[in-house]
């Protein structure tokens, strides 16, 4: 028996929650997105992920406030590269209206052919169906997976999760299409996949050992301690509350979907 993820919410009023309610089981790296007031949630798929047709990424809806879903449903990418695959979402809506999805390309992980991490993104009117955008959005040499991509004060700002090397690390842009990277946002490393929200003149990032939090953007205190059971964190402003979506460990085998 092997251990999998399974995907909750949880709700607050001030940023820090206590344990949530279950909503996906085998979905892993969840992100959370408010279209027209209905609560997305995308994730990787771990009942199909990884078998090189690029359906990794899904997604579920909420139209009742988080109470009832949606069945999961695969999202769609046009235009996607042969033997790219895309997981680790991050979304994020734009001034007109249109989405943008980021995500690492997952191809050749763990392979010791592998010399680049790259993030991609592709770009959507409805969060379902998306076209690929042309290019990389950065490329790197060291470990860089799992981007999460906030706007701050008019800047772009990319969180991505480094490994032990890096720990939580950061790139800016000024367009969110040409991202420069600045490495890790603290030391000691502050580790784990992040999670970004901005809330009164405050970027705050939650990790797998607390959270980080910043007034400019580029300077950061770390908090340190556990804020919640779970890891993979996407919090997000619901109405008048917070949700924080979240990913934590089974070790029951997931049903046949």
């Amino acid at each position: 028996m092997g251990s999998f993820y399974n995907t909750y919410i949880a709700f607050s009023d001030d940023l820090t929650f206590d344990a949530g309610n279950l909503i996906a089981e085998a979905a892993s790296v969840p992100e959370a997105l408010i279209i027209d007031n209905d609560i997305y949630v995308y994730f990787v798929n771990a009942y199909e992920a990884h078998k090189g047709d690029g359906e990794n990424i899904y997604y579920m809806v909420s139209k009742d406030g988080g109470e009832t879903w949606v069945d999961r449903e695969p999202i769609e990418i046009g235009g996607l590269p042969e033997g790219l695959e895309p997981v680790d979402p991050s979304l994020i809506e734009l001034e007109d209206g249109q989405i943008r999805l980021y995500f690492y390309d997952f191809g050749m992980f763990g392979s010791p052919l592998k010399t680049e991490w790259i993030v991609y993104s592709a770009i959507s009117d409805d969060g379902v169906h998306f076209e690929m955008e042309e290019g990389a959005r950065i490329i790197s040499d060291t470990n860089m997976t799992d981007p999460e991509v906030v706007i701050f004060e008019g800047m772009w700002l990319m969180f991505y999760a480094g490994g032990e090397e890096n720990g939580i690390a950061v790139a800016s842009s000024m367009d969110g299409l040409n991202f420069e990277d600045h490495g890790s946002i603290s030391d000691p490393i502050f580790l784990g996949i992040p999670g970004a929200i901005v809330e009164n003149e405050e970027v705050r990032i939650y990790g797998d050992n607390g959270y980080a939090s910043s007034t400019d953007g580029v300077n950061f205190e770390v908090i340190s301690g556990r804020y919640m059971s779970g890891f993979d964190p996407s919090p997000i402003k619901y109405r008048n509350k917070f949700i924080m979506i979240y990913k934590d460990f089974t070790q029951e085998e997931p049903p046949s979907n």
